[in-house]
């Protein structure tokens, strides 16, 4: 029996008390959600498809339930000498790996490509391939070099021969290949003690990836503590922790904190909330009606499906849209989700256009998202580009009535939506709801799709993804209301 796999490996590097929770404990784990299974099932469906780009590979199809069938099938797939073999299985030093591509050089050596969904090679790569080197030429391999297969953004769909970028990293590898024993023996030690390590939380909770037992290792942080600090470097946030200073209240006057907020330094210190009821007046007398609550959601697959895109492009597929007519007015409500499997955005950027309409605000939250989501739009569908970009320079952005101008020590130093709506709209909330983020939303759309689905579950489906989007922005007529409110009232 191996005590590690390629995966315990990495988490390992990052720490070992991850490393001994993922072998021990591993129901202290974050469960994967939907949202994240659908990141992990589309990294898969990239590793398929890169084997295409080797005709004549075998794939070794064992699961890890299966490692000595593995390990077996391996040794006589390079008797055979086929072109590539796709998820080689080796063991050496109690560590098993599995290879997503060993090409074949024709000479008796191999390269090794590992396949990653990224974009470009990152230094947290360089481990992960090491590992994989050594472990297999250590079991006798003889491996020339070492690639990392990643995603091109050059590439344009339909054109898909270009969808991969091969980056050779031979000469880091093999650097890295040094310390790779030195690292499994700390790992397999830390696997033979009887309790995890003692490892205090830092950076490498969050760095390279969020680490799945997180929410266990800082169960002993309070609210309001250092780490809700907005806008404040992480590594002035534990300088913080390490001081003793855990609680925002603990802080001592005169303490320099850079890049602090002061008003949510004084909102946590007395319990109150913090306005600039004067920023707020010019922020609300800065919204013109008709006032359009503007809402998209989107997807932006690894692998582009429609003309024009390249891979991780958007693709938006839904919005919703609140109106006031005037100020204090009933609101309407338009909404639009795609029908179909063809391209989505044709159709939304033309019923876009008709419901805002020639004038008026046009307010979103963290209007970044929406606005270039137009813009991409534009650009992607010329004749509609000069009445999409004209919609551009109608944008207010709710949320900074909130990073700017108000401040209560319950948003724990967020100003996202899903902070500020409980506290300020206690009566909306997203409980309950099926889907109830954009993630959530993502996945839902894929599920239209699903041809195993019935026709009562897809419509359900649907009206998921339409509740969402509504409750966006009709959280964002509330929300408004309030900071009106708040804004007369000069008290508060």
């Amino acid at each position: 029996m191996y005590g590690l796999s390629k995966s315990r490996f990495c988490t390992g590097v990052q720490c070992l008390k991850a490393l001994y929770f993922k072998v021990y404990e591993p129901e202290l784990a974050a469960p994967i959600d939907e949202a994240h299974q659908m990141i992990l099932d589309q990294g898969t469906e990239v590793g398929v498809e890169a084997r295409r780009r080797y005709p004549g590979g075998e794939l070794i199809d064992f699961d890890h339930f299966h490692s000595d069938e593995a390990l077996e099938a391996t040794q006589k797939a390079i008797l055979r000498n086929p072109p590539a073999i796709f998820e080689a299985a080796f063991m050496f030093h109690s560590t098993l790996v599995r290879i997503d591509i060993l090409k074949n050089n024709g000479d008796g050596s191999w390269d090794i490509i590992e396949v990653k969904s990224s974009t470009n090679l990152k230094d947290e790569h360089i481990p992960d391939i090491a590992v994989q080197r050594y472990i297999a030429e250590s079991s006798g391999l003889k491996v020339t070099r070492t690639f990392l297969k990643h995603l091109n953004r050059e590439c344009v769909f339909p054109n898909l021969e270009n969808l991969f970028k091969d980056v050779d990293c031979t000469d880091r590898v093999q650097e890295e290949v040094k310390s790779v024993p030195k690292r499994i023996d700390e790992m397999l030690a830390a696997l033979e003690s009887d309790s995890a390590p003692k490892i205090d939380i830092g950076p490498h909770c969050d760095t390279p990836y969020e680490c799945t037992f997180k929410d266990t290792c800082w169960k002993h942080i309070p609210e309001n503590s250092v780490f809700e600090l907005n806008g404040v470097l992480d590594k002035t946030k534990f300088e913080l922790y390490r001081r003793g200073l855990v609680l925002i209240k603990d802080i001592p006057d005169g303490e320099k904190v850079t890049r602090a907020k002061e008003q949510q330094l004084r909102a946590v210190r007395t319990g109150t909330p913090v306005a600039d009821h004067e920023g707020l007046r010019r922020f609300i007398d800065g919204i013109q009606y008709p006032a359009y609550f503007l809402d998209f959601e989107s997807i932006n697959p690894a692998i582009p499906k429609y003309t024009g895109l390249k891979p991780y492009d958007h693709i938006t597929f839904q919005f919703s849209c609140h109106i006031l007519r005037i100020q204090r007015s009933s609101v309407e409500h338009v909404e639009h989700l795609a029908e179909g499997d063809s391209d989505p955005r044709p159709e939304l950027a033309k019923v876009l256009i008709h419901c805002l309409g020639k004038q008026g605000s046009i307010i979103a939250y963290n209007q970044s998202f929406e606005k270039t989501r137009i813009e991409e739009l534009a650009r992607n569908f010329p004749s509609l580009a000069n009445e999409l970009r004209d919609l551009l320079p109608r944008f207010i952005d709710l949320r900074d009535a909130f990073s700017k101008y108000y401040y209560h020590p319950d948003f724990h130093g967020s100003s996202s939506i899903k902070e500020v709506l409980p506290v300020l709209v206690p009566t909306m909330t997203y409980d309950g709801m099926e889907v109830c983020d954009g993630g959530g939303a993502q996945v839902y759309f894929l599920k239209l799709f699903d041809s195993n689905i019935t026709p009562e579950e897809r419509k359900k489906c649907r009206q998921a993804l339409l509740a969402y989007c509504k409750q966006d922005t009709l959280a964002m007529v509330e929300l408004l209301r309030s900071i009106q409110k708040i804004a007369l009232d000069k008290g508060a």
